[in-house]
């Protein structure tokens, strides 16, 4: 990764921040709680421990990088356990604070009033989306979900068993890379070990997707749900899989496509967006 692509990732991170914090006192000023998700986060998390995920979330990136440049492979591992660690145990606070209910994204309050006037009116709304800093991926903050929808109820059975096992998903798998990689002795030994990780995440996955099943789910919950499904995708950037099949098939559609009209616009921005995913973990991590 070159200087300006750094300086770029530590100005998005300021950046977020800034949001962030600023973001947070538009709507403690609005007082308006008739805003679903706004009204969840407020009553069931603890605002420290939501405030401590949503930084690290902000920022988990460019301290994977940071960590890299300085001290190389072997200490950016035990970072991403460490920062990951952190982010299991924050969730697990929220999920047994909020009373075993599923955990949304992101953990803070999202802005939905116009800063210039905070008198409320259903016309004068609007809703400034929540993006995830890495891809921009959604949050689930769909302004359609009002008051009425809540009815929230804990995960008893194989939904609290789903959602424990989501939260675990990340440091689960940043264990087994580690493991892999200590493990090590050969090209032999590297190929047949490293899917290991890559098909326990995905069982994970697909377990805790099948098991949330068994219990009904507010308008909220369903939202959040869309949005993790989407996240299996990043499975096809990760690990052997990436490196094996989605890479080539990318560079093959960016070599093929750099000198059509339009669609080169997508090819450049996939070869900007390739070596990222490749060496970067949170970049992908979908946690």
């Amino acid at each position: 990764m070159n200087h300006l692509s750094s300086l770029a990732h530590k100005v998005l991170s300021v950046l977020n921040l800034f949001l962030l914090r600023h973001t947070n006192l538009l709507v403690k000023a609005a007082k308006d709680t008739r805003f679903t998700f706004n009204a969840y986060v407020g009553r069931y998390y603890k605002t420290a421990t939501a405030l401590t995920l949503s930084v690290l979330s902000c920022t988990e990136v460019v301290i994977e990088l940071l960590v890299i440049r300085r001290y190389g492979n072997r200490t950016r591992w035990r970072t991403i356990a460490g920062l990951e660690g952190v982010k299991t145990i924050l969730r697990l606070m929220l999920f047994y604070g909020a009373g075993r209910r599923m955990i949304l994204h992101p953990t803070h309050l999202v802005r939905n009033v116009d800063p210039v006037s905070f008198e409320p009116s259903d016309n004068a709304k609007f809703e400034l989306m929540t993006l995830d800093p890495r891809i921009g991926t959604p949050a689930t903050s769909d302004p359609s979900l009002w008051q009425g929808h809540m009815k929230s109820l804990p995960r008893i059975g194989w939904a609290h068993l789903a959602e424990i096992l989501w939260i675990l998903r990340p440091i689960v798998y940043v264990v087994m890379m580690m493991m892999e990689s200590k493990q090590k002795r050969s090209e032999e030994e590297s190929g047949a070990n490293e899917w290991k990780p890559w098909f326990l995440s995905l069982g994970i996955d697909v377990l805790s997707r099948t098991a949330a099943k068994s219990q009904s789910t507010s308008l909220l919950e369903k939202d959040e749900i869309k949005r993790r499904d989407y996240l299996f995708l990043y499975h096809l950037l990760r690990g052997p899989m990436f490196t094996k099949f989605t890479k080539p098939w990318l560079e093959n559609f960016c070599t093929t496509t750099e000198h059509r009209p339009l669609i080169s616009i997508i090819a450049a921005a996939l070869n900007e967006y390739l070596p990222f995913w490749e060496q970067y973990y949170f970049y992908t991590a979908g946690s």
